[in-house]
């Protein structure tokens, strides 16, 4: 993982506080939530949630009504639960993770990222910190990839570096500032 976003981490601000309760530090590989398809059907449902994420920025509407949105078009069929997994995670800790965000963005406040790299670092925050059942480096290599997709020359790397920290300090048990003081 690249050094872009933060300079070095692997802790100190404040040990960048504990992983959020019940949350263990480690998480790196596995695989754990292989089944089947599952992981062409998580890519496809990260993909929605940055969709309902950004356009969410975009228009004002909720994550949620914008899922909704792509689901009321009969060729795409429903909206993956994985999907709306994230979204309501992304709701329900949103100022939990822009702290954790902020603290690994030293030189970029959450406002002046791209709105890309900010909806998909919300995601791939949320699902690190939240969700057990996925490898950490699943949720920041699937990030980088959409990011250097869909936003700025300079975004995979952007976001890699910030979402490489994170996990390195999980890693050492210094996690992120989830749900304390950043």
């Amino acid at each position: 993982m690249g050094e872009e976003g933060t300079e070095g981490a692997t802790c100190p601000p404040a040990e960048r506080s504990a992983a959020p309760e019940g949350r263990p530090g480690g998480r790196t590989g596995g695989r754990a939530g292989r089944r089947g398809g599952a992981l062409g059907g998580r890519r496809k449902a990260r993909l929605l949630a940055l969709y309902a994420l950004y356009g969410s920025e975009v228009t004002g509407k909720s994550p949620e009504q914008m899922a909704a949105a792509y689901s009321g078009d009969p060729r795409r069929g429903p909206v993956p639960p994985y999907t709306l997994e994230l979204l309501e995670l992304v709701r329900e800790h949103r100022e939990e993770i822009d702290r954790v965000i902020e603290s690994y963005s030293d030189r970029w406040p959450l406002q002046r990222m791209p709105m890309v790299d900010r909806s998909l670092l919300r995601m791939a925050v949320a699902e690190i910190l939240y969700r057990d059942d996925v490898p950490n480096g699943v949720s920041a290599s699937e990030s980088v990839e959409l990011a250097k997709r869909f936003s700025t020359a300079d975004s995979g790397r952007f976001v890699n570096g910030i979402l490489g920290h994170l996990i390195r300090d999980l890693e050492a048990g210094c996690g992120p500032a989830a749900g304390g003081e950043a």
